[in-house]
């Protein structure tokens, strides 16, 4: 059965109402938020001929028959009605699923597929009995098109049943509210109140002058952008084929910053493992002989094998965490996650001064932002007028300045750090990238030795997780790990250990995913409130 529901709401702005129904709606569609209502309720069983259960016992026989009488006028005059009572601490939105799943599972109607039926359900609350949720949910034969719309439930609710609620009279309340509904349902509702001089103001700009404008400033901004974009250096720079051979020496930090357009903890990492390939530093087993203990340290050994700025700014990084022996623990690797800033802004002005990092991106990106940011505004500003004077054709302008505003957003994060000739030198070393992750079983594990530096600075490790994992298994275990060690240190393989690191010395990321969604085959919706 279809229907919908209405229950009292505090007033609010009604621009501030649509803009977080629409936004709890979009989060609910994508799985983000699931509904807090319980799929299934569990009531007592139904009567025949009552109408009126009283759960919590807080009314008096007498006023019960109030309530009985009420409800027999409210089904005379064409809406079968079940008023139900309990305590129990609930929020708004839940008492009207409650209601939904009530008129559900009790079939209220007056024949099977009438969806003519009423419920009123009062959640009362366990600690001041008497005040609570309540909510008045109506069938769809009543509610589409018929007596009973949600702006006449809005207005039973707040304006009839609210107020002698609030003044300790639950049954006065929910009897008026009863008498309310009947007397709709009879003669009709009420017409709705004059709209409010900024509410016709509202009107007449949202019809089409706030639309066009709208449209047009979208429009133009989109246009502008993309010229922009395509004008963007690197743009005309034609892919290099892929491969897993390293196109030059490049250090692997410097592989890592031209692929991915950023200097941070993944070539940090990287540059840690060719150190230790090159036997400036050594992984080592933080217990020997550990089967479950699987976490690693790292030992400065030799300094002199440094041979760029940023290598010597990373490891004076490495030399403040350790300890005076020179040994950085595994309860002292999490430090090294804020210990980067230094050594990324060494590598910063490095790829500056060999001209591969336009040092003026900032500025370039700046007008992508700003455009983003009024058009933010702007779509607001559509949005609350739009509210004001209800208007659908606002919702044109508002789509639009929301998609450009975004475009915007999203284009000026992304303008390219690199120069033209930057975008040159890191052709080959995309086609290194491309190769990486289209690179099958046949991948030699020897090649882990030169390839998992540049592996790592390259944001690769994903793409290729399974691959070293199953290489660790086979007894392989990479240059950076064997430099100071035997294979045979590494218990179960060097991946658990690798895991470790990486994991310990840069941000980790996790995802999750579930969220059950409940709600009642009613499909039941409305406001909320309390009293």
């Amino acid at each position: 059965m279809t229907k919908r529901s209405s229950t009292w709401q505090t007033q609010r702005p009604l621009a501030f109402s649509i803009v977080l129904t629409t936004v709890v709606a979009m989060a609910m569609a994508l799985g983000i938020v699931a509904p807090r209502g319980v799929s299934a309720q569990e009531f007592r069983t139904p009567e025949s001929g009552r109408r009126v259960y009283d759960e919590a016992g807080i009314f008096t026989p007498t006023e019960v028959q109030y309530l009985e009488e009420a409800a027999a006028r409210v089904a005379a005059a064409g809406a079968p009605t079940v008023v139900y009572i309990r305590a129990d601490d609930r929020e708004g939105g839940e008492t009207e699923q409650d209601a939904a799943d009530l008129m559900e599972d009790w079939s209220v109607e007056s024949a099977p597929g009438a969806k003519d039926g009423l419920v009123l359900f009062f959640n009362t609350d366990p600690n001041d009995l008497g005040h609570g949720q309540f909510a008045l949910f109506a069938g769809e034969t009543h509610f589409d098109g018929g007596n009973l719309p949600g702006r006449e439930l809005d207005r039973i609710i707040q304006d009839v049943m609210t107020d002698p609620i609030r003044d300790d009279q639950p049954a006065i309340g929910l009897a008026a509210g009863l008498d309310a509904a009947a007397q709709s349902l009879e003669f009709g509702p009420p017409p709705p109140p004059e709209p409010s001089d900024l509410r016709q103001a509202a009107n007449t700009i949202a019809a089409w002058p706030l639309g066009a404008v709208g449209v047009a400033a979208g429009a133009i901004s989109a246009i502008w952008m993309g010229r922009r974009w395509r004008q963007r250096p690197g743009a005309a720079v034609a892919p290099a084929l892929a491969t897993t051979t390293l196109p030059d020496r490049l250090p692997p930090a410097v592989a890592g910053a031209l692929t991915t357009g950023s200097a941070g903890e993944a070539q940090a990492q990287g540059t840690i493992l060719d150190l230790a390939a090159r036997g400036a530093l050594a992984f080592e087993p933080e217990e020997r002989g550990a089967q479950k203990n699987q976490k690693v340290q790292i030992l400065l050994v030799d300094d002199s094998l440094l041979r760029t700025d940023y290598e010597r700014e990373l490891w004076r990084a490495l030399a403040a965490v350790a300890d005076p022996s020179g040994v950085i623990t595994a309860k002292q690797l999490p430090k090294l996650q804020n210990a980067w800033k230094k050594a990324n802004a060494t590598l910063r002005q490095g790829m500056e001064d060999r001209g591969w990092w336009d040092p003026e991106v900032d500025r370039r990106r700046r007008p992508f932002f700003v455009i983003g940011g009024v058009l933010l505004v702007a779509t607001v500003a559509v949005v609350i007028v739009t509210a004001i004077g209800e208007q659908p054709f606002g919702a044109i302008p508002s789509v639009a300045l929301g998609l450009v505003s975004l475009a915007a957003l999203i284009v000026g994060g992304s303008y390219p750090r690199a120069t033209e000739s930057g975008a040159a030198a890191a052709a080959p070393w995309l086609g290194l990238q491309r190769g990486l992750r289209a690179s099958d079983s046949t991948f030699h594990a020897a090649d882990y030795d030169t390839l998992l530096p540049y592996i790592m600075s390259m944001n690769q490790f994903g793409a290729l997780q399974k691959q070293l994992k199953a290489a660790s298994a086979d007894g392989y275990v990479p240059l950076a790990f064997r430099q100071s060690l035997q294979g045979d240190a590494w218990n179960g393989g060097f991946f658990p250990y690798f895991i470790f690191f990486t994991s310990s010395s840069g941000p980790s990321s996790s995802g999750t995913a579930g969220a059950s969604a409940g709600g009642a085959a009613s499909g039941g919706g409305g406001s909320s409130g309390s009293a």
